[in-house]
């Protein structure tokens, strides 16, 4: 029997991960016969917890994309009715396209935002339900930056630089957008590659270069704190995860992740941000050197990093985390490891983390995360197996998840 190379690539990756504790049991030279047939049971137990879904989660197809892979770069967003909003693009970026599906109901409406298409992009939804947009165009340079008006988009150009990689996109407390976004050129041709923000003041948009060296943010990710100031994590070319501080004129900026003792940098790849109520930032990233998820914490001691989640590969554009803080400002997480194919969901409680698959089916590409009213996590994202976009949604936390 023949393995398909995707398959190959899995079923190694989970050999790796499980190597530790098979040259262990092997190790065990009492156990005499019965080792064998442990390594078999403990092989064949521990691979099936990998392929697994969790049935804690109901999964939709949102849009079969007829063959063109819909769903790439999708971000989602839930009002504070309980309104489902989503944007995305197919996998060549040639459309960009919106859906909409109200509370309770089962049809999704969709239509096009941009017919010249669309990548990156990300999506937030102001106080009267009505969803705005920002995101990288393929054909054309520059950050473009929708807003439906109730009857249609307005599209702005708000950067004619040429941008490309990570958008972020959160509104005030005035519905204004705020933007954080990677400009890869200088308008004369020149290489950039460096994190820019821009807001709207509700008269004129400003645009400023948060940091000015190259090869950073093209991972980023944008919070407003409770004065509504903004604050950016983002990745560093040179192996690190940068965070940013402003006031609208100054950026205070450093590290959130540094060396480890033994002097390894620490490679970062996408990264996710929140703020919590006592005004300290949170981060969700994933440490492409060490293929691991991590979340860190910020107090007057400096940064508090853990791990959640051990990963067989990362490192592509695909493999996302998403973080959002619950009631209680406890983290859920999200994340695709590639080297499974699988789409994950974290949460953090007094006892630690816990885990739980959403997908494992080649799922998860391009991941959201959203939390409705009641804290329910609702994840958006692509799948190649189906070439379609599909939308999760945890059932309430009435029991204890599975683990």
């Amino acid at each position: 029997m023949k393995l398909s190379g995707l398959r190959r690539r899995r079923l190694l990756g989970s050999l790796r991960v499980l190597r530790p504790s098979i040259e262990a049991l092997m190790q065990l030279k009492s156990l005499g016969r019965l080792a064998p047939a442990l390594l078999v049971t403990f092989f064949l137990l521990d691979f099936k917890a990998y392929g697994q879904t969790d049935t804690n989660w109901h999964i939709e197809v949102v849009d079969s994309g007829g063959g063109k892979g819909a769903g790439a770069y999708s971000s989602l967003a839930i009002d504070r009715l309980g309104n489902l909003h989503l944007v995305y693009s197919d996998f060549a970026a040639a459309t960009l396209r919106y859906a909409f599906r109200a509370k309770g109901e089962k049809h999704w409406d969709k239509t096009t935002v941009d017919a010249a298409g669309g990548s990156f992009e990300g999506i937030a939804v102001d106080s009267d339900g009505r969803p705005h947009v920002a995101y990288n165009s393929p054909k054309q340079a520059g950050l473009r930056y929708a807003r439906w008006n109730g009857k249609q988009w307005d599209k702005f150009v708000i950067d004619a630089a040429k941008t490309n990689r990570q958008i972020s996109i959160q509104l005030d407390s005035h519905n204004y957008p705020h933007i954080s976004y990677y400009q890869e050129l200088y308008s004369d041709g020149r290489a950039a590659r460096s994190l820019k923000y821009a807001y709207f003041d509700g008269v004129t948009w400003y645009v400023q270069t948060v940091d000015h060296r190259s090869g950073t943010g093209a991972w980023n990710s944008l919070a407003l704190d409770h004065e509504e100031h903004p604050h950016i994590s983002y990745s560093i070319s040179s192996g690190y995860l940068g965070f940013a501080s402003g006031n609208q004129t100054v950026w205070n900026r450093g590290l959130a992740d540094f060396v480890d003792a033994k002097g390894k940098r620490i490679l970062d790849g996408d990264n996710s941000l929140a703020i919590g109520a006592d005004g300290a930032p949170r981060i969700a990233y994933v440490n492409t050197t060490d293929r691991t998820v991590n979340f860190s914490r910020q107090d007057k001691n400096g940064w508090h990093p853990e791990i959640i989640d051990s990963l067989v590969a990362t490192g592509a554009d695909a493999d996302r985390v998403a973080l959002k803080l619950d009631r209680n400002g406890l983290p859920q997480v999200i994340y695709y490891d590639s080297g499974l194919g699988s789409l994950k969901f974290a949460f953090r409680d007094s006892k630690g983390w816990h885990t739980e698959t959403i997908d494992n089916g080649n799922g998860g590409q391009f991941a959201s995360l959203s939390l409705n009213e009641d804290f329910e996590p609702y994840v958006s994202y692509y799948t190649t197996g189906g070439s379609e976009l599909r939308l999760a949604h945890r059932l309430p936390f009435n029991a204890a998840p599975k683990q």
